[in-house]
């Protein structure tokens, strides 16, 4: 068992307590640690894991691609099998039909001092059941906030925290 709280002692800044960010050597050995079926990769300031979830016992076996960078929130790219939309319509909460919407950037619900193993996978996954009930259904019953085509300030890659 891995203890992945080493080095998150909590720190006070004007009253409010600050948890530390994560490192990339943090982040990658717990995700590959609990996930060991994903391989990752360090390019320059950018970390990959690519690596498969089935989210359901009937659901297939989906591949998936996680980038993250120190300046934001991590990308999702679902690689196959490939996401088809229901009657032409296109796929809901995702960006410009290419990366996963797992949580809404202007509520700030991501940051650095979170676990990528606690929230992304898990976020992933519950994506990929909506989208399954989305396709048979044609509702997508995950809630969230409908950004049909979101603006700058929605897309994970343009925000900073």
């Amino acid at each position: 068992m891995v203890n992945d709280n080493f080095n998150q002692k909590p720190k006070r800044k004007n009253g409010k307590i600050k948890e530390k960010n994560l490192s990339f050597g943090e982040q990658s050995y717990s995700l590959v640690n609990r996930f060991p079926q994903f391989q990752e990769s360090l390019s320059e300031q950018k970390m990959t894991w690519i690596g498969t979830l089935q989210p359901q016992p009937l659901s297939p076996e989906y591949t998936v691609k996680i980038e993250y960078e120190m300046q934001g929130p991590p990308s999702v790219w679902v690689l196959s099998p490939q996401l088809k939309s229901y009657k032409n319509k296109p796929i809901p909460h995702m960006y410009d039909q290419d990366t996963l919407c797992l949580f809404y950037p202007k509520a700030k619900e991501w940051k650095r001092s979170m676990w990528i193993y606690k929230t992304t996978i898990p976020w992933i996954s519950l994506w990929l059941t909506y989208y399954e009930l989305w396709m048979v259904t044609g509702e997508w019953l995950g809630g969230g906030i409908d950004h049909g085509n979101p603006v700058v300030e929605e897309n994970p890659k343009y925000y900073k925290n």
